[in-house]
């Protein structure tokens, strides 16, 4: 599924339910919902069956393109959970008030109805990366529309793109600090590290 593009998703999508399938609410921003009300108006599907194979799209995309990372950042966090355990929550924290701030245009409450097996896959995701569940779910909609070659949806898909690229880079920060955790290097003795204290306090004051 990750080589096609959402517009292929949508307009070839079983709209089914699955038989064991899970509910959940979460919160995304405006822009994404006029995304979805798009492909649900344009392929006459269901705003529940554009939701659920968006995210779902999003998922592949994101575990192809990340899996050696992926299980990089897990091997380390095990590796790093005893002795360094007070410093990786608080970077990995980043990520949540960095996928939290597209909601200028205001946000809404949408309802994924989805196969059990994914959405607690997408959930284990978003525990092992320590990111807010809702946040995650807006970066799989962003991989997903990213793949948009819609020219109705160019704005869209651009901005997408961009969410994603910066995601991506945040996920190399976090496998970056790791290693170097596992390296015994000290964030205070590198001038060029992170300084994780300071970035949180000026997300919190953006966020004020």
């Amino acid at each position: 599924m990750y080589e096609k593009t959402v517009d292929e998703v949508i307009n070839y999508a079983q709209c089914k339910n699955p038989q064991e399938s899970q509910r959940t609410t979460v919160n995304i921003p405006l822009s994404q919902e006029i995304a979805l009300k798009d492909l649900q108006d344009r392929y006459r599907r269901s705003a529940f069956c554009v939701m659920r194979y968006v995210v779902q799209h999003g998922f592949t995309i994101f575990e192809h393109e990340n899996k050696d990372i992926l299980k990089q950042i897990k091997e380390l966090r095990k590796t790093l959970r005893h002795s360094k355990n007070s410093i990786i929550p608080a970077y990995l924290f980043l990520l949540k008030v960095e996928t939290g701030k597209d909601n200028s245009s205001g946000s809404v409450k949408k309802t994924l109805i989805g196969d059990r097996n994914i959405i607690s896959a997408i959930q284990d995701c978003s525990n092992e990366l320590n990111i807010n569940f809702s946040s995650f779910i807006q970066v799989l909609i962003d991989y997903s529309l990213s793949t948009s070659r819609d020219k109705n949806l160019s704005e869209i898909q651009l901005r997408a793109s961009k969410n994603k690229l910066e995601f991506q880079k945040k996920i190399n920060d976090i496998l970056d600090v790791l290693i170097r955790l596992e390296n015994g290097e000290n964030k205070d003795e590198t001038e060029d590290n992170i300084n994780i204290e300071n970035l949180l306090e000026e997300d919190d004051e953006d966020e004020k």
